[in-house]
């Protein structure tokens, strides 16, 4: 076996056979879901109906799966996306909404909306297509399609995965419908295994070649090289300017941009706009924390109350802390009925950790990374007291995994690249491995608007830190680091470079 599989398949903790073979000759493909449900009756409805109304999510996953639509129905559906600040899910009020002859197909949302969806006006039909786990094992009462519910199936899809390939079922493939899976498979964060794999990588080459649209204005917006593109810059770039168009309370932003005919250059400049302004006000709020707003702070688990924080900036929030803190992180906002935001640090389950104070919540959804909920202010109290003598959420089997570093020197981590590049994509389940040595550092300088982030050299390849700034490191100490490894690419010239994730003094 290669000497950069193997390094892969160690860092990750895949060890079964069968796996490691499809991994290593590429040989994973997108199942047909249609086994599980009857496609061509479903065309039938559809097409049968006085109207069809799509309901999908106001994340990027939602928003691809509305790009999806469109490509299939164009203008001839009519599309509902609810903002952030009106919380997850089919509410009351839009189902009462619908007249009879409606076919309601929901992407990416409806597993948990039972109770509303009960109340579908008589003449009203609705197909779910969801991938996030049903609530107390309960689900609406139509046609729902989710891998969950089949033990065959492949459960990693994201939720415009499956309206993907629902939709392919019905009707066919369409040109850019796999380009815009892609982006929902990375920002959803789903496991890059088996048919994500697929998916990814093919929708990779597709972007590169013979990209949507809208796809290409944001690309130019966020100043991403088609030719070059990864999944890396979906995940750092184009999927962070999606979601800033709810998180700024103006998702239509994004629809403008991914199920439009024109303006394609106007509406990816106001996405990114909208990404530069959620970032200041995301450091804005983590710099102004105090103490008052943490409500409990325990080994694994912090909650933390920002009462004037739009529900949106939530999540942003609740990574950057758990990312600082190595915990999962509770944050939540408003009075009278509270909405929060999980973040987890990767070793345990988000989405158990709500599932074990569920008595509490009003509702909740998601998955083991990151997750949502409310719950009435009457209720906060318990729950602190709850979770103070009951503080022991359920860890994920891969916690050591994530926690791992492979000792590699610097140099022989560069003369792996080449080989390493060749099992891309790269993303969770399947993640760039880890390394650690131990080195001096030169050239060390600051970079950022702020000079927060820090760049220096260790030997001939250069390195990035945005854990740590410049001003405290020093040149003559001998630090323990650990690093990834990648390319720069700058103006067509791809050189090596590292990622400095942890830079410690050596003891």
């Amino acid at each position: 076996m290669r000497k950069a599989l193997k390094v892969i398949l160690e860092y990750n903790g895949i060890t079964d056979e069968f796996d490691i073979s499809v991994i290593q000759h590429k040989a994973e493909g997108v199942e047909v879901l249609s086994t599980h449900y009857d496609a061509v009756e479903l065309r039938k409805k559809i097409e049968s109906s006085d109207r069809v109304v799509v309901h999908a999510d106001y994340d990027a996953d939602g928003i691809m799966c509305a790009a999806i639509a469109y490509e299939y129905f164009g203008d001839s559906h009519a599309l509902y996306v609810p903002e952030r600040v009106d919380g997850y899910g089919i509410s009351k009020e839009f189902v009462e909404s619908l007249s009879p002859g409606t076919i309601l197909l929901t992407a990416d949302c409806g597993i948990g909306s039972k109770r509303e969806l009960d109340l579908l006006p008589v003449g009203v039909e609705a197909i779910v297509t969801d991938h996030h786990v049903p609530q107390n094992g309960k689900v609406p009462s139509c046609t729902v399609i989710n891998p969950l519910l089949y033990s065959s199936a492949f459960h990693g899809y994201c939720g415009a995965s499956v309206f993907m390939l629902v939709m392919e079922s019905m009707f066919g493939e369409t040109r850019f419908s796999r380009q815009f899976a892609t982006i929902g498979t990375v920002c959803d964060v789903m496991p890059i295994l088996g048919p994500n794999r697929a998916i990814v990588r093919d929708g990779l080459a597709r972007i590169s070649s013979d990209p949507a649209p809208s796809i290409a204005a944001l690309c130019r917006a966020s100043d991403v090289n088609l030719r070059e593109i990864t999944e890396d810059h979906i995940g750092w770039k184009l999927g962070p300017a999606i979601n800033a168009a709810s998180r700024m309370g103006d998702v239509h932003a994004a629809i403008d941009l991914f199920c439009g005919d024109s303006e394609f250059d106007n509406n990816a400049k106001r996405l990114v706009q909208y990404n530069t302004e959620r970032k200041r006000v995301v450091r804005e709020v983590t710099g102004g924390m105090s103490s008052d707003n943490v409500l409990i702070d325990l080994k694994n688990i912090r909650v933390v109350r920002l009462p004037d924080v739009p529900s949106g900036f939530l999540g942003l929030v609740a990574s950057a802390l758990s990312k600082e803190n190595n915990k999962v992180v509770l944050v939540m906002s408003g009075s009278g009925r509270l909405s929060g935001s999980l973040r987890s640090n990767g070793s345990i389950s988000g989405i158990g950790v709500l599932r074990g104070i569920s008595q509490f919540l009003s509702s909740f959804g998601g998955h083991n990374a990151a997750a949502g909920f409310s719950l009435d202010e009457d209720n906060l109290q318990p729950l602190l007291e709850f979770l103070h003598t009951n503080s022991r959420p359920q860890e994920k089997r891969d916690e050591v995994v994530r926690q791992k570093s492979i000792a590699i020197e610097m140099s022989e981590a560069v003369e792996l690249l080449p080989e390493l590049e060749k099992f891309r994509p790269f993303g969770n389940g399947f993640e760039r491995p880890v390394f650690e040595c131990e080195s001096k550092i030169s050239g060390l300088r600051g970079i950022g608007d702020l000079k927060q982030y820090s760049k220096f050299t260790i030997g001939s390849v250069d390195c990035v830190c945005f854990s740590v700034p410049a001003a405290e490191l020093n040149e003559d100490v001998l630090y323990c680091i650990r690093y990834t490894i990648g390319y720069n690419v700058f103006r067509g010239r791809r050189t090596p470079q590292a990622e400095v994730l942890d830079i410690n003094r050596r003891s």
